[in-house]
């Protein structure tokens, strides 16, 4: 965990993903998440692997941007979804 990274990012993220977002953060650039798919999405279902959902995500500043799929799992001790993986997709 890098110092000032939110302890509880664990328990929605491994280890990697956040690190990967939280290095992109330090570096000035701002994150958003974009829109949430599934596996028969047509144009991002592909970038899941054997993730069941996805969302994009956004890492950007004025020049740079960068776009990744966060694959998703359930998280069945939160009731939520657990991101396990990051995919890069494309940059600009």
């Amino acid at each position: 965990m890098n110092d000032g990274q939110p302890a509880a990012t664990g328990r929605f993220a491994t280890q990697s993903v956040s690190d990967a977002l939280y290095n992109d953060a330090l570096e000035g650039l701002t994150l958003k998440r974009g829109k949430c798919f599934g596996k028969n999405d047509p144009v991002n279902g592909k970038y899941l692997g054997r993730a069941p959902r996805g969302c994009l995500a956004e890492s950007y500043d004025a020049s740079y941007r960068s776009i990744y799929a966060l694959k998703m799992y359930p998280n069945k001790n939160w009731g939520r979804w657990n991101v396990r993986g990051i995919r890069y997709i494309a940059s600009s």
